[in-house]
């Protein structure tokens, strides 16, 4: 009955208190479901949206670039034929005869065939203009105007900056290319002159979609064209505007940026070439609302389609979820309240094969078998004391073994005490110097013999490092064979080296380092022992001197009785063997040819001898 009071006590006395939650119903939890179904539906559908919407971008991008372009053909087609109109008149005799008349009535007829340009002319290498299709009233002189200086440096075609008219008034655009005569020289510059009017005619026969924008600019940001509302912006200098800026930096591609006007849209931008490089730029634009109104009308509708279907499927769960489960639900209910009093109640459904037919044949089985549980709860109690008995003995054991152990560590670490107590013994009354340093070499402790051999205080020690007190000339091979040892290459190395004192004086020490590892076996600190061998070195150095000045003597005195060898016995044979040499004449038979060869040999002989004794 145990089990029976814990369960009204617990269980039973909470389902009130879930069904007040806002989240206890079922039909709740179902409709809640419903929502996470169509949860990926949506992610699915802002996925394809997004993607949807990103290759319509790039169409888009792609569409305004090839419009760019294709408009851009048009404006490089008539600078093409610009600059194939001023190769050929500047090959005619008229143009580089230098008579101003001629000239004059050669370029009126060429402006009345070629209309679009609005005149022609004909300047000087020194800047003066000598003929023009454009009255003059006074002399000009162009040497300052940027297409003049332009086609002289070049020596080829070129394109001017915006300008205002002399005589017009209007905004210009002049094109120019230098007469060259057949020496190499250039002896004038023809130009065309064309009005900017011109170049805005092309943009408004440009296929554009309706808002879209197009615009020429120079080098130096001038807008020469743009449409629509040319005359508003045409002339007007914005080299700091974002289009304009991006444009000069980047020189061809796509980005979206606010425009003159200050709305966004998608621009590309292409520079003008032909054959050169014309500092010419073009630029087209499309808003994002027309570029992108078809895939968003898609993205609508497909969008209705999905909230329509999320609100069938939640009016089905609504209504489905009470016909299905709720029915049965309730009579589980009911019966778990007549369990509190009577566990001979039962559910009365059917033990089908779905979730709550087997929910309700639990439950059945539950009620059925709560006084077996209570009985088999009473019989585990008492095996539950027995093992609680044979446990509490264990535990005993368990302490007294737990005490024997920690009467062995107490001996151990007594065993340890004495040990260190004897190594501190030996570190402070021995004759040679020991150190203890880190892994970086940083002293960590010295004993009386180190601080005395080098002359420093234990507290002045521990400030300082191995380099510290290391003798520059030794400074190198200690690290590395220190590094050594700190990395596990070795576990010690020895050395002689020399160390400097705090006074400046320098000593010399046998070096014995030692890896010293922890209990888990890792570089932990170094050992160093160092014996004093200064009188030693001192002595192998007096050695080395009187060794050195033994050589010396004796090289000196090889030396002298090499020049008295050389001055003496070796000069007076030379002077026998000049002597044996005028012998030859005189002696007639072979015999004695013979002998005086063999003698002049013998002769040479102990003269090379004598030589090599005086080391020549």
């Amino acid at each position: 009955m145990k089990i029976l009071r814990n369960l009204k006590s617990n269980g039973l006395k909470e389902m009130p208190i879930l069904r007040r939650l806002p989240y206890a119903s079922l039909r709740i939890r179902l409709i809640l479901l419903v929502l996470l179904a169509i949860i990926p539906a949506l992610l699915i559908f802002f996925y394809n949206a997004t993607i949807l919407y990103q290759r319509e971008a790039d169409r888009v991008e792609t569409d305004v670039l090839i419009l760019t372009r294709l408009v851009a053909s048009r404006e490089e087609q008539l600078i093409e034929g610009a600059r194939q109109l001023l190769i050929t008149m500047a090959q005619l005799s008229a143009v580089r005869s230098g008579n101003s008349e001629v000239c004059n009535a050669r370029l009126s007829e060429l402006l009345e065939l070629y209309q679009r340009y609005s005149g022609f002319g004909v300047a000087t290498a020194g800047g003066e203009v000598i003929c023009s299709t454009v009255p003059l009233d006074r002399p000009m002189n162009v040497t300052n105007r940027a297409w003049f200086q332009r086609a002289v440096q070049t020596r080829d075609f070129s394109v001017g900056d915006y300008q205002i008219g002399r005589t017009s008034g209007e905004g210009i655009f002049v094109f120019s290319y230098p007469i060259v005569n057949s020496a190499g020289q250039i002896q004038g510059v023809i130009f065309a002159v064309t009005q900017l009017a011109k170049l805005n005619e092309l943009a408004n026969e440009a296929p554009l979609p309706g808002g879209a924008v197009l615009i020429i600019i120079d080098r130096n940001g001038t807008i020469l064209t743009h449409y629509p509302h040319s005359e508003e912006w045409v002339g007007q200098t914005l080299p700091d505007a974002p289009l304009i800026k991006l444009i000069l930096s980047n020189e061809e591609g796509q980005a979206e940026v606010a425009g003159l006007d200050g709305e966004v849209r998608l621009y590309a931008f292409t520079p003008l070439n032909s054959t050169i490089e014309t500092g010419l730029y073009l630029a087209a634009g499309i808003p994002k609302d027309i570029a992108f109104a078809e895939v968003e009308a898609i993205w609508t509708r497909n969008l209705i389609w999905l909230e329509i279907i999320g609100l069938l499927a939640l009016l089905a769960a609504w209504f489905g979820s009470d016909y299905f489960i709720l029915r049965q639900v309730r009579v589980l209910i009911h019966a778990s309240h007549r369990l509190r009093s009577d566990l001979s109640a039962r559910t009365g459904l059917s033990h089908s094969e779905g979730e709550l037919g087997r929910l309700a044949q639990a439950f059945d089985q539950m009620a059925a078998s709560l006084e077996q549980v209570e009985e088999e709860l009473r019989l585990s109690n008492a095996e539950l004391e027995q093992r609680v008995i044979e446990r509490t003995a264990e535990l005993q054991m368990i302490n007294q073994q737990l005490e024997r152990e920690i009467l062995e560590r107490k001996q151990v670490e007594e065993t340890l005490r004495e040990s260190e107590a004897r190594f501190r013994t030996v570190f402070e009354a021995t004759a040679i110097g020991i150190a203890l340093a880190n892994l970086e070499g940083k002293i960590i402790a010295t004993n009386p013999a180190f601080q005395k051999m080098l002359g420093y205080t234990e507290e002045e020690m521990l400030k300082l490092s191995l380099a510290d007190f290391t003798h520059p000339a030794d400074l190198k091979a200690t690290q590395e064979l220190f590094q050594t040892v700190v990395t596990g290459q070795q576990d010690h190395y020895q050395l002689e080296k020399r160390y400097q004192r705090k006074d400046g004086a320098t000593v010399w020490g046998n070096l014995s380092v030692s890896l010293i590892r922890s209990i888990q076996g890792y570089p932990h600190f170094t050992i160093g022992m160092v014996a004093d061998i200064t009188a030693r070195k001192q002595m192998e150095a007096e050695l080395s001197e009187v060794r050195r000045r033994l050589t010396e003597s004796r090289e000196a005195e090889r030396l002298h009785l090499a020049q008295e060898l050389h001055d003496g016995p070796i000069q007076d044979l030379y002077g026998v063997s000049y002597r044996l040499n005028g012998l030859w004449d005189g002696l007639q038979d072979e015999v004695s040819r013979g002998q005086l060869v063999a003698a002049q040999a013998t002769l040479q002989r102990l003269i090379q001898e004598l030589r090599t004794l005086c080391g020549e």
